[in-house]
């Protein structure tokens, strides 16, 4: 696809005059810096739409692994869901039943999924301070 537009754009920004077989003097300089503005534009879009959205996605999951703590339900990245036990340096430590402890590398742990606990008491709060605002407000 980029070959093709290459190619129309060279077609276009190199069409002669009929009657002369000599080139235009400008022309040669501005074909080289119509394409050279084209390359720039399609490294600009593919930055925004396909670099930026990574490193956004990347640095969150950072941000996850490090705030795992003892008792987070997680899920590898090989679908095995389990309770974290132990977090240590580059290693966590999943009880996945009773008697059953599996040890991954911190980097397969693919997301946490929220306690109820944890759930319960955000709408806790919630429900508390629509109370406080619907009480004030009388």
């Amino acid at each position: 696809m980029l070959l093709t537009i290459l190619l129309i754009m060279q077609e276009t920004g190199g069409a002669q005059p009929s009657g002369s077989s000599t080139p235009p003097q400008g022309q040669p300089a501005g074909g080289m810096l119509n394409m050279l503005i084209f390359f720039a534009m399609i490294f600009a879009i593919m930055y925004i739409f396909l670099i930026l959205p990574q490193r956004r996605k990347q640095k969150q999951h950072q941000q996850m692994l490090s705030s795992l703590k003892k008792n987070d339900k997680v899920i590898t990245i090989g679908g095995i869901h389990g309770v974290v036990h132990a977090v240590k340096e580059d290693k966590i430590i999943l009880k996945v039943d009773e008697d059953v402890k599996l040890t991954f590398s911190l980097s397969a742990i693919a997301s946490v999924e929220r306690k109820e606990e944890e759930k319960e008491e955000k709408e806790e709060g919630k429900d508390k301070e629509e109370k406080n605002k619907e009480g004030g407000s009388n």
